[in-house]
């Protein structure tokens, strides 16, 4: 099966929010990404109407470049969002034997 690299614009603040979102559940930014996108499209799939998308209503969608005014700090609804998906054990990697000695892993983001 062959891969691709998509890209999606996003402002310093939506960047810092999704490696902070990743850093408190202890997964990189990339995992997240895509675990939000299999979870979007999964309700898509198995649904007549589009899923809710908060932050389109809230502005965050813009694709210009015009700097979007920050939002309250309490009200994230991205995390909440990403606090809801469950990890999928299928691109989970495989545990190491035991007593392998652990290797530190990179982010190939």
């Amino acid at each position: 099966m062959g891969t691709t690299t998509m890209g999606v614009k996003l402002d310093d603040a939506t960047r810092e929010r999704i490696k902070m979102a990743a850093s408190r559940i202890d997964r990189t930014p990339h995992w997240l990404i895509k675990q939000a996108i299999f979870s979007y499209l999964d309700k898509l799939e198995n649904s007549d109407t589009l899923p809710e998308l908060p932050a389109l209503f809230a502005g965050a969608a813009n694709e210009s470049e015009e700097p979007v005014a920050p939002q309250d700090e309490s009200h994230q609804p991205f995390l909440e969002f990403a606090e809801q998906i469950l990890p999928n054990p299928s691109l989970a990697p495989p545990s190491p034997p035991p007593g392998a000695a652990r290797k530190p892993m990179r982010c190939q983001c």
